[in-house]
C-alpha cells in the first residue's frame, strides 16, 4: 500500500463539517413555517404566559377573549396584551417546537436587575398543517408597566414567523 491511497470519510461527515449538511427536518419545517395574524390587542382571558394550545380552532382558540383591538395600551398592571395567530406550513401533524419573544424598554427589578425582554419555548399541537395560537404578555405589577415599544414575535429558530408591535403610555 502506498501513502496515496485516500482515506474514505462518509459523504455526511464531510458535508456536516463543511457546513453544506442537508436540513434536519425540523430545520427545513422552520423555513416553511408562516404566520398570519387572527386577532390583537387586550385580552380578558389567558394564563399568565398567555399562551393557548390548540389546532384548528373554528372561530378562534377557545378560551381566549378578545376585549378591544387597540396597539396603544395603558401601561397598567393586569393588562394582558398580544395576539393571536395562524400557523401555516407544518410538513407533519404534531408537534411545532417555536419560541415567543417579548422586546420591551427596560424593567428594573427590586434586586438590581434590568431586563428588556425574555424568550420562551413554546409547543403547538398542528393538524393538518395549521396550528393556531394566542401568545402575549400579562403586566404583572407596577414596576414592569413601563411605557414604550413592546414587541411580540413568535419564531422558529431565527425566523420570526409572526410579529406585532404595542406602544404603552
Amino acid at each position: 500500500m502506498t501513502s496515496h491511497m485516500c482515506r474514505m470519510i462518509p459523504v455526511a461527515a464531510l458535508l456536516a463539517a463543511s457546513g453544506l449538511a442537508l436540513a434536519h427536518h425540523g430545520r427545513l419545517q422552520d423555513h416553511l413555517l408562516r404566520g398570519a395574524i387572527l386577532s390583537y390587542g387586550i385580552y380578558g382571558t389567558g394564563s399568565g404566559a398567555f399562551l393557548q394550545r390548540t389546532a384548528h380552532a373554528p372561530g378562534g382558540p377557545a378560551g381566549i377573549e378578545l376585549v378591544e383591538q387597540p396597539t396603544i395600551l395603558a401601561a397598567q398592571p393586569g393588562t394582558r396584551f398580544g395576539f393571536c395567530v395562524s400557523v401555516t406550513g407544518a410538513l407533519d401533524d404534531g408537534d411545532l417546537d417555536l419560541e415567543k419573544a417579548v422586546l420591551h424598554p427596560p424593567v428594573f427589578g427590586a434586586d438590581g436587575t434590568v431586563s428588556t425582554g425574555y424568550e420562551q419555548e413554546i409547543e403547538l399541537t398542528a393538524a393538518g398543517g395549521e396550528a393556531i395560537a394566542c401568545l402575549g404578555h400579562t403586566l404583572e405589577s407596577e414596576a414592569e408597566a413601563v411605557p414604550g415599544r413592546w414587541t411580540i414575535r413568535l419564531m422558529a429558530a431565527d425566523q420570526v414567523i409572526a410579529e406585532k408591535n404595542f406602544e404603552l403610555r
